[in-house]
């Protein structure tokens, strides 16, 4: 998404492939996951989950201004 690239369907992985985005992809760590609970009475959209991603270079030099939260749901 911060290429500009719609990810809400499979095409979206696929052009980012062809722009040679998957390098960069273990740059990124889990920071935090949130998932659906309907006993706390967390719901994210449709049983979805919650993730907090950031930096590599962001966590080490403690930039949280820095993560990017992300909804999956199905």
């Amino acid at each position: 998404m911060s290429n500009g690239i719609y990810c809400g369907n499979p095409k979206g992985y696929d052009e980012g492939r062809k722009r040679g985005l998957e390098a960069g992809a273990t740059d990124w760590r889990l920071l935090l996951q949130v998932d659906s609970d309907e006993q706390t009475g967390m719901m994210w959209g449709d049983m979805g989950r919650l993730y907090f991603m950031i930096h590599k270079d962001d966590l080490q030099y403690r930039r949280f201004d820095k993560v990017w939260q992300i909804l999956q749901c199905g």
